[in-house]
This record gives structure tokens, C-alpha cells and sequence, in this order.
């Protein structure tokens, strides 16, 4: 990164016109690529209108300078970087509700409705476009000098990369990097992911603003096209060749497509061939995406040197022997019901999807010191009341109940922060972080606090210290600096309830914990469960019904999705219709 840096520096004292002309777009490109990485490479979302933004912005700076006298850039620049963040802030809260390729379809749709916008109205001047009169300038910096628009775009450059790889180490950064890896763990945690999104998309559309507003200034001149899907996914090819999740990456992946483009471009160089240059760019790129995935940006991880630990790491070990307790550094200022209130009560819960009923009329309560046991045969519906319990779907009927507040219409992430944890069927853990990494970040949940970045995000003595603690309750505390991906099945499902742990649950669903597990990782967590249940109400789903009725308080059975009984392990081994449905007569016997 430092090398590309001071090449760019030297360019205007090195090459002539062409070459800082080419390094000028290679720099203004490259601010637009580290904007859209933000997105697409650290929150996982991928946009095709990302175009909108960059020419929405060049158009305000054109069209709000005077005729007859430059701009004040201190006033112009600003403004046209609100405009695109302001189009991306109700564009985003719409866009964002969608998923998937229905996400990138309708900022596909957002950015082409911009396009006709500029394209077919006096606005924008039609196809032609419209020039600036005089450019912008403030005092000393007039960008109509060649020497001094060039300092400011690396000045820029230099102040984006800066500014990004302080958000990409912030706690903002890492609950993006979380969400990207399962924004679904991340809802369950407690956060607010749509938030957290739509701070990043906005993010993202100012950065591309603001190289749409020094590309209008560089040419004078403005058209549509700047806001085509052209443009869009000539920006996703370079953050491809340079690497995703990169900030290097996006100047290497600047420069690489604007160089192969001016060379497949070259008469000289290919001869008639040229006329051709997208077939060779586009086979170029597949190539480049076959032999290095991880773009240009990888290639030269492969061979750099490996980091020495940092200061984040040392602090994390300096926590963990410290014996710091996470529990008296972050402690739980919810008001906690009395011992014999329930924590978690249902009454009446039903969940139709159209025609079918998953879930009918049931209702339990769940108190601390308890482990209530759901049991039923596959399609009975116990997960689905775990969803509904914990937020991720909303009852059709019934009412929930959380900490003795009605919590059937609150979304997933505040149940959480009010006191539920949850874990899933199947893992949703951040696989490419570490143990600690995933506990960490969790622990950060009850406490955001995204603005804060370097030391005051990452040496934060209190979550290291909770995080610390929570893996050692489970046991995983020697696999502290392992990765998630690295660690066995019955590790993950421990890791889980770790993560759980450190958003200082008092009530937990736990949907098959034991799913998978041999004979001595099933007697551990057992052995967890046992241990947790004087602090903590416990739901259980299992189909493990040997560990069921040794350490469940209460069962409650379901039968295509209605409770057929809700007693004691010893009332549900004698009960009649429970031997019927699903124990049977062997299980009775024994």
C-alpha cells in the first residue's frame, strides 16, 4: 500500500501529461472502489447502482456552480457528497429490506431510474451533457491548476484509505465483518443489523460521491452515463481484480483494469485486435478470478511476510491472565424478576404459514433454575416456537412475555439485549474468526458503542475480559486463539453458548445442542447445562432423550404442533398418550 502511494506521488515529477493524467483516474477510481469494498467486501452486500451516487454527485457539483465565478470548493465538495449520501439514505431504507439478488436488483433499478432521470430531462442536458463553467476553487487551491487537482486527489486518496481502515478496525468494522458472516448470529447477539447496513451503504455512496464530484471536476463536463450500469459494474471488476475486503486492493485493482484497458485499447500495441478490447478485458478478468480469487491483493499476501503479533493480541493474553472477571467490568443492570416469576412466558402461541399451522395454542413458562425440555418428533414445531420465542418470527396468536413485559411484537435483536440468547439447529458462528474473536464480539453486543475506533475498539479490557471468562466457563479456554473452522463439532456448539453467555442472557433457547455428539462431548455439555441453570431459565429442544430426562425439570411434548402434555420427567415417562406418540412401550420399561 505505501509503495503504490509513493509511486503515485511521483508520478507528476516522472512521467509526462498521459501518465498523470492516467494516475489521476487511477486515484479518483481508486476512492470509488475502497467506497464500494466498504460494502460490498467488509458487509458482504453486493450493489450494481453504486454509479447513481458517484454521478448524482458529479451532476450537484456541476450544476450548483455559478457561471460566472468558481465555486467555493469548501461549500461545493460537501454538497455534492450529501446529495449522494442523501439519495443512497432513502434508497438504502428501501433497498435494504431485500436480500440477496433481490438486493442487487433493486439498486440495479434505483440507480437506472437516476439515469432516465438526467437522461431524459433538461436536467441533465440529455445525452450531450453539461460542462462546468470555472472549477471550483477556495484561497490557494484552485483545481483548475493541473499540479494542484492532482495533490488534492492524493491528498484525498490518502485521507479515504486512512479514514476506511480506521472503521475497518472500529467496532462499527467488526460488527460489519460479523454480519457478513452470519447476520443471522448477529441478530440473535443483539444487534441491530439493518442499522448497522444502511450505515455502511451510506458510507459507501458518500465515498462514491465523493470521487463522482472530483471526476466532474477533472473533465468540466458531466453526462448520463456516469450513472449507468456500466459504470457500476465497471467499479465491481476493478474491487474484483484488486481483492475484496482490500484497501490495497482497490488501488492495485484501479490500476490494473485502467492499465489492461488502455493496452487492449492500443492500436499500436494489438493492431486491429483492439477494435475487440471488452473480449479481451472480459477473458482478462476470468482468467484473473480463476488463478487468483483472492485478486491482486491476495497474490501479494502470498508473499508477504507473516505479521508479528500486535498490540491486540498481546492485551488479549495480558487479559486472560490477568483474571480479570467480565461479569464485574460489564455488569447486568436489568431489573431481574423475583426467583418464582418466570422469565419467558407463552401463553397461547400459534404460527400459521398460509393454510398450515406449525405451532397451536401452546403455552409454558419458563423459571430460573429450570431446564425446560421441548420434545417432539421431527416437524412438531419445537423449532419453530424457539423462532417465535426468540423474535425471529412473530406469533399469529398468543402473546410472549420477557422479563414480565409483552414481547410479542418486539423484532429479535432488542429481546436480545433485554436478556434473551439463543443458539441454532445448526451453527452460526463466524468461522474465519477466532474463538476469542467470536466471543468478543458478542460480548460487545449489550454495549455497541460503534464510533469508537483503534485502542478504544480493540485493547477494550472489559469485553476481553468477559470474553475471556464466558470461554472459560465453557471449557474452550486452551482454543482461545484457534479458529472457529479449526474446532470440532461439539467445541462449536460450546463456542455457541459461549457467545450466548457474553451478551449476559438470563434466559436461553437452545434448539439441539446435543444434535451430533459423541458420548463424551454429550457428558460435557450436560455437565454446561447443569451449571448454568441456577442463573439462567433454560429451554431445551432435543431428540437425545436419555440426556432429556437426566437433566430437564419439566417436559413439554408436541405433537404436530400442539402440546399433548407439560409435567414432570417422571409424569411424562408414565404419561399414556406421550407413550403413544413418541417415547414407546421400550422407553416406558426402562
Amino acid at each position: 500500500m505505501v509503495l503504490a502511494l509513493v509511486l503515485l506521488a511521483l508520478v507528476p515529477f516522472v512521467f509526462g501529461r498521459y501518465g498523470t493524467d492516467l494516475a489521476v483516474k487511477v486515484m479518483i477510481y481508486a476512492i470509488f472502489v475502497a467506497g464500494l469494498d466498504l460494502l460490498v467486501g467488509r458487509t458482504g452486500l453486493v450493489s450494481l447502482g453504486h454509479a447513481a451516487f458517484f454521478g448524482i454527485a458529479a451532476y450537484v457539483a456541476v450544476l450548483a456552480s455559478p457561471a460566472d465565478a468558481p465555486a467555493s470548493l469548501l461549500a461545493l465538495l460537501p454538497l455534492a457528497v450529501l446529495a449522494a449520501a442523501g439519495f443512497a439514505l432513502l434508497t438504502g431504507a428501501l433497498a435494504l429490506r431485500t436480500q440477496g439478488v433481490y438486493f442487487i436488483m433493486v439498486t440495479l433499478a434505483f440507480a437506472q431510474m437516476a439515469y432516465y432521470l438526467f437522461h431524459d430531462t433538461p436536467l441533465g442536458g440529455g445525452t450531450d451533457g453539461i460542462y462546468m463553467n470555472l472549477k471550483p476553487a477556495t484561497g490557494a487551491l484552485d483545481l483548475d491548476r493541473a499540479p494542484v487537482f492532482y495533490g488534492f486527489c492524493f491528498v484525498l486518496l490518502v485521507a479515504v484509505l486512512a479514514g476506511l481502515a480506521l472503521i475497518n478496525r472500529s467496532r462499527f468494522g467488526r460488527a460489519l465483518a460479523g454480519i457478513k458472516a452470519s447476520e443471522q448470529r448477529m441478530r440473535a447477539l443483539g444487534f441491530n443489523t439493518f442499522a448497522y447496513k444502511l450505515a455502511a451503504y451510506v458510507l459507501s455512496a458518500a465515498v462514491a460521491g465523493l470521487a463522482g464530484f472530483l471526476w466532474a471536476v477533472k473533465d468540466a463536463y458531466v453526462n448520463p452515463e456516469m450513472l449507468g450500469w456500466h459504470t457500476s459494474g465497471t467499479v465491481l471488476v476493478m474491487l474484483i481484480l484488486g481483492g475484496l475486503g482490500s484497501l490495497r486492493g482497490a488501488v492495485l485493482g484501479a490500476a490494473a483494469y485502467l492499465l489492461l484497458k488502455d493496452a487492449f485499447q492500443s492500436q499500436a500495441l494489438i493492431g486491429e485486435a483492439s477494435k475487440h478490447w471488452q473480449l479481451w478485458m472480459g477473458a482478462t478478468v476470468i482468467a484473473c478470478v480463476a488463478l487468483m480469487p483472492k485478486g491482486l491483493a491476495g497474490l501479494l499476501d502470498r508473499f508477504a511476510p507473516a505479521p508479528s503479533p500486535d498490540i491486540e493480541t498481546q492485551i488479549e493474553h495480558s487479559s486472560a491472565s490477568s483474571g480479570q472477571s467480565g461479569w464485574k467490568s460489564l455488569p447486568d443492570k436489568r431489573k431481574a424478576p423475583s426467583m418464582d416469576a418466570p422469565l419467558l412466558r407463552a401463553q397461547g402461541i400459534t404460527r400459521r404459514f398460509g393454510g398450515l399451522v406449525a405451532v397451536s395454542e401452546v403455552s409454558l413458562e419458563l423459571k430460573r433454575g429450570e431446564v425446560h425440555a421441548v420434545i417432539g418428533t421431527n416437524g412438531a414445531g419445537k423449532s419453530t416456537l424457539v423462532n417465535v420465542l426468540a423474535g425471529e418470527l412473530p406469533p399469529s396468536d398468543g402473546r410472549v412475555e420477557l422479563l414480565g413485559i409483552d414481547a410479542s411484537h418486539t423484532a429479535q435483536p432488542q429481546r436480545a439485549r433485554a436478556g434473551l440468547g439463543r443458539t441454532y439447529q445448526r451453527s452460526t458462528l463466524f468461522t474465519d474468526f477466532t474463538v476469542l474473536e467470536n466471543v468478543r464480539l458478542a460480548a460487545q453486543a449489550p454495549a455497541p458503542a460503534p464510533w469508537r475506533i483503534g485502542p478504544a475498539a480493540t485493547q477494550d479490557a472489559a469485553l476481553l475480559a468477559r470474553a475471556h471468562t464466558c470461554i472459560a466457563q465453557v471449557g474452550l479456554s486452551e482454543l482461545a486463539q484457534r479458529t472457529a473452522s479449526s474446532i470440532s463439532h461439539g467445541q462449536r456448539r460450546q463456542l455457541e453458548i459461549a457467545m450466548c453467555l457474553a451478551t449476559a442472557p438470563q434466559v436461553l433457547l437452545l434448539d439441539e445442542p446435543l444434535a451430533g455428539m459423541g458420548a463424551e462431548e454429550t457428558e460435557r455439555m450436560l455437565a454446561l447445562l447443569q451449571s448454568l441453570k441456577a442463573d439462567h431459565a433454560i429451554l431445551l429442544i432435543e431428540h437425545d432423550m436419555d440426556a432429556v430426562f437426566r437433566i430437564a425439570d419439566r417436559i413439554t411434548v408436541m405433537v404436530e404442533g400442539r402440546v399433548i402434555a407439560s409435567d414432570t420427567p417422571a409424569a411424562i415417562r408414565a404419561h399414556p398418550e406421550v407413550q403413544r406418540a413418541y417415547l414407546g412401550e421400550d422407553f416406558h420399561d426402562a
